[in-house]
């Protein structure tokens, strides 16, 4: 009688704590999710930052060395941004997130070079060609793309 009493209590006990516990675990993932997308949206916006500057000097049909300096300046941010958003995932999602992540490096370090380590930053280039603003754009998207999968990723996790 005893035994079968404290069963049924230990029954009653474990349907109430289990829906709690399995609640508590799937909101503090969907938290988790939610904080890195909103960290994914905010690279997206430095990205977006870089593209407006080099569409402004291509459109004005000039750049000078203040507007050189807003890039690189704007890339450098869009790297720690990156190396953050890495961080996090190494974190929250290690095994799973290392393929990505190595894939938005690659593409971020592609970009930056071709935008960087080109004619543009010398001291004589003082207009964009449309060759470079067609390549940039090219370079712009895939890194945005990337990075725009890496949101759909997230919540596969």
């Amino acid at each position: 009688m005893v035994y079968e009493v404290f069963n049924l209590f230990l029954t009653v006990c474990i349907a109430i704590s289990i829906p709690f516990l399995v609640k508590k675990t799937i909101d503090d993932k969907r938290a988790i999710k939610s904080f890195l997308t909103d960290e994914v949206k905010e690279t997206l916006d430095c990205l977006l930052k870089i593209k407006g500057l080099i569409q402004d000097c291509y459109f004005s049909g000039i750049i000078n060395d203040q507007n050189k300096d807003d890039i690189i300046r704007n890339f450098n941010e869009l790297e720690i941004q990156i190396n953050s958003l890495n961080e996090q995932l190494e974190t929250s999602f290690n095994p799973e997130s290392k393929k990505m992540i190595n894939e938005i490096k690659e593409a971020y370090f592609k970009f930056d070079n071709f935008v960087t380590d080109d004619d543009l930053m010398s001291t004589h280039y003082t207009q964009i060609d449309s060759g470079f603003y067609r390549e940039f754009i090219d370079q712009y998207s895939k890194l945005g793309l990337h990075l725009k999968k890496a949101i759909h990723k997230i919540h596969c996790y």
